[in-house]
């Protein structure tokens, strides 16, 4: 590898961030519902739990199937999220003021369909959100709590949390551990459908997309035409996937399901640093990349103008106010 590459990575490693404190960690915070706004978020996960209420890096072989209230502090700026794992004050940073473990997947749905009837029927739905590379279990909330305060999105909110190390440095094992969740985003999807069919999204970002392609070619093999008729459509944003790949992925679905949308930019600084470290720069969420979609029913929208050149660009989708 050249110098200059190097010196990218190294300065992208600056720029992130990596946080000395311990990002898994996960402290109650039941003063928050009298100061934030809080939301409700549903939560499956295959970590493992290696203390009461945390959920880890650790790979584990059940899902936990969970519920929290998570509180967006007031007068934040729009897309931010900001956490504190050391010191975190209700004021100014995003906590969680409740969580609850549900029993097993039978409670887990009752709970679903109980949220799902208080809503307006045209609003009946869910999304389910899986998360990408160097996420916790609390940064995974908390950005889809982030979504759902800034967007308004209509239905329930679900996270997909598997267990990324939550690590600058760990993007080898985040990738082994997405090739491991393949089966437990599976079942989370068929739980989800049998709740809402036709009526849940699937929203992916970065390492998360990747997963939920793998998933989702899986159950085609299986039960060819399923995501068209199960789901109410897939959004991958700023997807970390070999073009090539992800172009043998789709074959296994006829047809796609619908809509199909793909947010690309050409200024993400992650995905750039991604192909460095693959040893190939071709990655779906670049938009110079993405020519070889033009023969699928895939809407493609390019959101480079709305980089505002800090961090990474790798969530313009959701940290941009202006988008």
């Amino acid at each position: 590898m050249g110098m200059a590459r190097r010196v990218f990575i190294f300065g992208f490693a600056l720029l992130l961030g990596a946080c000395a404190a311990d990002r898994s960690q996960m402290g109650l915070h039941p003063e928050a519902v009298n100061i934030g706004t809080t939301h409700e978020i549903f939560a499956v996960s295959n970590r493992v739990e290696p203390d009461a209420g945390v959920l880890g890096p650790d790979r584990g072989s059940e899902l936990a199937f969970l519920r929290a209230d998570v509180s967006v502090p007031p007068n934040r700026d729009p897309g931010s999220t900001k956490a504190n794992f050391r010191n975190p004050n209700p004021e100014r940073h995003f906590v969680v003021a409740a969580q609850d473990r549900l029993p097993n997947e039978t409670a887990f749905k009752q709970e679903l369909r109980d949220r799902l009837q208080r809503l307006p029927v045209d609003a009946r739905e869910t999304t389910l959100f899986v998360h990408g590379y160097n996420t916790s279990h609390a940064e995974g909330l908390y950005r889809l709590t982030q979504v759902q305060h800034d967007l308004e999105p209509p239905g329930v909110p679900v996270l997909f949390s598997w267990p990324s190390a939550a690590r600058l440095v760990g993007y080898a094992y985040d990738h082994d551990s997405m090739i491991f969740s393949r089966d437990a985003l599976q079942e989370t999807l068929f739980t989800l459908t049998s709740v809402a069919p036709k009526r849940t999204l699937l929203v992916a970002h970065s390492m998360g997309a990747m997963l939920s392609m793998e998933a989702l070619r899986q159950i085609e093999t299986e039960r060819p035409g399923w995501s068209q008729r199960n789901l109410a459509g897939v959004v991958l944003i700023a997807p970390d996937i070999d073009i090539d790949v992800f172009l043998s992925q789709i074959q296994r679905f006829k047809p796609l399901p619908q809509p199909f949308l793909i947010f690309v930019s050409d200024q993400d600084k992650a995905l750039e640093v991604s192909g460095l470290i693959n040893g190939r720069p071709q990655r779906l969420g670049r938009t110079k990349d993405i020519e070889a979609l033009r023969d699928y029913p895939i809407l493609v929208i390019d959101i480079s103008e709305f980089a505002d050149g800090r961090n990474a660009d790798h969530f313009t989708v959701g940290t941009s106010p202006e988008l």
